[in-house]
Order: C-alpha cells, then structure tokens, then sequence
C-alpha cells in the first residue's frame, strides 16, 4: 500500500518501514514482533544516523526521548512516567485505579508532540496511538495493550475468603438454607 502528498512524494508505504517524513526519511519503523504484533521505532528527521526517538513494544511498554537524550516518557504494564527538560519526574500515573466511586479515567488524555509530524496520545492503557501527520495526511497507529491479570489459586481463594467476609448476615443465612 502507498500513498502520496498532493505534491507527489510518497507520504505511506506499508511494509517494514512504516511512513516517512516529507524529506523522503523514514519516520516509523514497523518491525514484526510475536504475531500478529510489531514494534513501532519513531526516529528523528536525519539524512544521516537518524537517533530513535522512541519505541513502543506489543507488551505496552514505551520509552520515548527528549532532543538532549533524556527519557520523557516512559511507559510500563503497571503505568507511565513523564519526565521534564533536566530528568525531574513531572507526572506519575498507574493504569490500574481502583476508586469505585470514580468512573472516569484518572487523568486527561495526554498528548506529547514529539517534532512537527509525530504525536502521542495517551488516553488509557489500551488507547495509545502514534500519530504523523503532516498537512491533510494523518496515519495512526494503535500501540496500547490490554493488562492481563492473572490470579495463582493462592489469590483466588483470598478473594474468595474476602468476599465471603463482606457478605450480610441475610445473605450469608439464604445461602445456608
């Protein structure tokens, strides 16, 4: 698959190398991983020895870096950090937010430009997506990735005893007649 800017110069091609910056360098490198998910590699704007600026895995882990090398951002299976100019912690999240009472996220999207045609945004867990865009060509990739919680049968009869624990009186009677 290709597509082209109204000029003519190719703005997509699908295979391993992703989409291009208008200067004819490669933005988003797509390598395969375990099927069916790949590694998504965004590099800077360079003719020559591009730097990667950041990487997303199919585990939902991603590191992407500031101009001066540091990390700015920096994502996990349990949650995110986000890093200022100088390497100071700025913003903490963990994906995982367990206040009942609460139905909506514990934060706004975030969005992070990370040059003139590539973005982050950030809206939960499984909504991660690689944006490029420059003028009216916009592709976007999903990177995010859905936690898989697993309980040893430890865990599960520890739930099991807990919530046993929190029925009332009348329930616990009901379910002994």
């Amino acid at each position: 698959i290709q597509k082209l800017y109204k000029e003519g110069p190719v703005f997509l091609i699908k295979y391993a190398d992703g989409s291009g910056y208008p200067s004819g360098n490669p933005a988003i490198v797509i390598t395969p991983a375990e099927y069916p998910h790949f590694i998504y590699v965004i590099l800077e704007d360079k003719d020559k020895k591009p730097r990667m600026i950041g990487i997303f895995t199919p585990k939902g882990c991603a590191t992407c870096y500031r101009s001066n090398g540091l990390i700015w951002l920096n994502i996990t299976s349990s949650g995110g950090f986000c890093f200022g100019e100088t390497g100071e912690l700025r913003r903490r999240w963990n994906w995982l937010y367990f206040d009942p009472h609460v139905h909506n996220l514990p934060f706004k999207p975030l969005i992070f430009a990370m040059g003139p045609c590539i973005s982050i945004h950030i809206h939960s867990q499984e909504c991660v997506y690689v944006n490029f865009m420059y003028k009216e060509n916009h592709v976007r990739f999903s990177v995010g990735s859905e936690l898989e919680l697993k309980y040893s049968s430890l865990a599960q009869k520890a739930m099991h005893r807990v919530t046993k624990a929190k029925m009332s009186p009348i329930t616990q009677i009901h379910k002994n007649l």
